[in-house]
């Protein structure tokens, strides 16, 4: 199953950080089923957690595949791009809180025609306001 372990970096989200924070408190031995979608992080901000992915079937996460991965605080777990989304079984092995950051949307097809459309009447209105008032051509040809 691919995925990147992300070394410890700062619990919270940068101040670029554009998307959706989710945040997860487990007790202490306590297991929750999390997808993350593809480009989205789920990073331990306090205590420990151990994370195993698998395909979810019957509601279970089946793994075996390989051992669990554990999250100290500061650390993230990362799927590869393009490997799309994944389903995680996570456990916390002391009182713990996560959080799940998921990038934010790129923009559909409405907000790219709205952006041109915004720059095309920029434009018009640069090109409106350079040319010559009504009263400046009158006094040119007179």
């Amino acid at each position: 199953m691919p995925a990147a372990h992300t070394s410890p970096t700062p619990s919270a989200p940068g101040p670029a950080f554009q998307g959706t924070v989710l945040p997860i408190a487990l007790a202490r031995g306590c297991t929750t089923l999390v997808c993350v979608p593809e480009g989205a992080t789920l990073r331990t901000r306090q205590g420990c957690l151990a994370v195993q992915e698998g395909p979810l079937v019957c509601g279970q996460v089946l793994v075996g595949a390989g051992p669990d991965r554990l999250l100290a605080a500061g650390e993230g777990w990362q799927a590869l791009p393009g490997s799309g989304a994944h389903w995680l079984r996570i456990t916390a092995l002391q009182s713990s809180h996560a959080q799940l950051e998921e990038p934010a949307p790129a923009p559909g097809w409405m907000a790219l025609a709205a952006g041109r459309m915004a720059r095309a009447f920029a434009g018009l209105q640069r090109f409106l306001a350079a040319r010559p008032q009504a009263e400046d051509r009158a006094a040119r040809i007179s």
